[in-house]
């Protein structure tokens, strides 16, 4: 497994709702060593739980799901929460690629969340890798100089 230099903290969390807690608090504790404001690290949990119970819902589609990586790395004055599974693919995950519009009918209870999350963080994209990897990437700006 690579490791990016900037990164601050990797966990992989089996595909269950109830490791949210965890992630959120992670969420949480990264937020305030970046000096991310109360309100845009509720903005953030919320975000990362939209997208994260869309990952969850692709990986529970298999006979054995696979586990869910969140990585969380800092680069300039930018945090990028780096959500990634080896589950199947959705119909939505095509909205949120790179030079991709993201204008879509939010007609299902999926794509509103990940509409939501859209609109709660400064970016929200998504890259399938060449090894089939699913890889989402929110991006939240912060204040200059915080978590070196």
């Amino acid at each position: 497994m690579y490791h990016h230099p900037k990164d601050i903290i990797s966990v992989t969390v089996m595909p269950d709702i109830r490791m949210l807690t965890l992630i959120q608090k992670i969420t949480e504790n990264i937020g305030n060593q970046c000096g991310l404001a109360k309100a845009e690290i509720l903005k953030t949990a919320l975000a990362l739980e939209e997208v994260f119970g869309y990952c969850l819902k692709m990986v529970k589609q298999e006979k054995h799901p696979s586990r869910i990586m969140i990585t969380y790395r800092q680069e300039n004055a930018t945090l990028l929460i780096i959500i990634e599974h080896h589950g199947p693919q959705g119909l939505l995950e095509k909205h949120f690629m790179p030079g991709k519009e993201e204008s879509f009918a939010s007609t299902t209870f999926e794509a509103v969340g990940l509409k939501l999350a859209h609109d709660c963080i400064d970016d929200l994209r998504y890259i399938l890798l060449h090894d089939g990897t699913n890889r989402f990437t929110l991006t939240i700006s912060t204040p200059p100089g915080s978590l070196a």
